[in-house]
């Protein structure tokens, strides 16, 4: 896990202009993911739950140089602002009546 760039497109972790986590050192946005026993920092486009819907998808398994049938641990590292959409949807989804 490199903490100055995405592990998957390159992204310098220096192009974003928001504050970083305490624990990771990485914008707030970027998530850590955990793929086969190993930790990968990834930017908010790379690291998006639509990366991982029905497994791992062809362009993320390629960058990182993992095999297609690669698992990710998603319910170990969850980034805070994906967790308040989700509840925030399916909030609207009960409130329409």
């Amino acid at each position: 896990m490199s903490s100055s760039c995405c592990d998957a497109c390159g992204m310098s972790a220096d192009a974003y202009d928001e504050s970083l986590s305490d624990g990771s050192g990485l914008p707030e946005s970027w998530f850590v993911r955990r793929i086969e026993k190993r930790e990968y920092a990834l930017c908010d486009c790379c690291g998006s739950l639509r990366q991982f819907k029905g497994g791992i998808s062809p362009y993320l398994s390629q960058a990182l140089g993992l095999d297609m049938d690669a698992r990710c641990e998603l319910g170990e590292v969850v980034n805070i602002r994906e967790v308040r959409t989700k509840r925030g949807e399916r909030r609207a989804r009960r409130n329409r009546g």
